[in-house]
């Protein structure tokens, strides 16, 4: 069996799309690995592996991300999020600040642009040496850096 997905702000056709891609789609979303889906949905690696490149090629899958157990990153690994405000949103404060995430790519997991009295949600990860270097030399170290708020994660729920 075939379904054919229409786009969200068209009317058109994008792509026919098989029965056990929609359950592939579905167990995707539940956060397990593709050879989690595999073993779960009784099929092989190659068999897998062959319709996720398909749902990436067509459209469906835009992106992954990685996302870990905070007890995954060893015995000092903390989790952290981190508000953030600029003295002013502009292209070269921006500019600035994304430099610095980048630099920091190791432990950054997230930015969000959000709304209210914050400009910026970071979540990081990793040993408390290296966020508290992110923090220190990296972030507050920025001028254009009106405030920052920092959360450490003391457990993270299973609901």
């Amino acid at each position: 069996m075939h379904y054919a997905i229409k786009g969200i702000y068209k009317n058109e056709v994008m792509a026919a799309i098989k029965a056990i891609d929609i359950d592939i789609l579905n167990e995707l979303k539940s956060n397990l690995d593709i050879k989690e889906v595999a073993k779960k949905l009784g099929m092989r690696g190659s068999t897998m592996y062959y319709h996720f490149n398909k749902l990436r090629k067509d459209g469906f899958i835009k992106g992954y991300r990685v996302s870990f157990k905070g007890s995954e990153l060893g015995t000092k690994g903390e989790y952290m999020f981190i508000l953030l405000s600029l003295t002013s949103i502009n292209k070269k404060n921006s500019e600035r600040l994304f430099n610095l995430l980048r630099d920091y790519s190791s432990i950054v997991l997230d930015v969000f642009s959000i709304s209210g009295s914050w400009d910026y949600l970071i979540s990081v990860a990793g040993k408390k040496e290296d966020i508290t270097k992110f923090l220190t030399k990296g972030l507050h170290s920025l001028k254009n850096i009106r405030r920052t708020y920092s959360m450490l994660v003391i457990n993270k729920e299973n609901i």
